[in-house]
């Protein structure tokens, strides 16, 4: 079976929770070998790369603690069996966070929508949970 190439977008910070399952869902489903994916955030969606304590406050009340923490931890184990997670440069600016703040497992691109619209050309699903 050929590697099936998906694109995931996230923008709005409420859509990880679903975004995660759907990626996690779709690995057990067929496996990890057997798809080519990668998560694109732009937006507000960006906060929840950053490290910073003060991102906190920009955060949902229920996000504290141990459930955004949770979130994090799926996306490493994603980004370990080899699924990029990447942030837009131009909404970092947006929304106040520097580059230096993020997680380890976070890729910067300069735009976005371009990694889209790449992607889309090169043949790439398109999921926006």
């Amino acid at each position: 079976m050929l590697p099936y190439k998906i694109l995931f977008h996230v923008n709005e910070l409420n859509r990880w929770p679903v975004a995660l399952l759907n990626l996690r869902n779709l690995i057990k489903d067929i496996g990890s070998e057997n798809i080519q994916a990668e998560v694109v955030a732009n937006g507000p969606a960006v906060l929840l790369y950053a490290t910073s304590p003060e991102i906190g406050e920009k955060l949902p009340p229920t996000w504290s603690g141990e459930f955004r923490q949770q979130l994090l931890r799926d996306m490493q184990e994603l980004r370990e069996l080899g699924i990029p997670f990447l942030a837009c440069a131009n909404a970092l600016k947006m929304n106040a966070v520097e580059e230096k703040s993020l997680h380890p497992f976070v890729t910067v691109i300069p735009a976005g929508i371009t990694e889209i619209v790449k992607k889309q050309a090169e043949g790439y699903g398109y999921v926006k949970p």
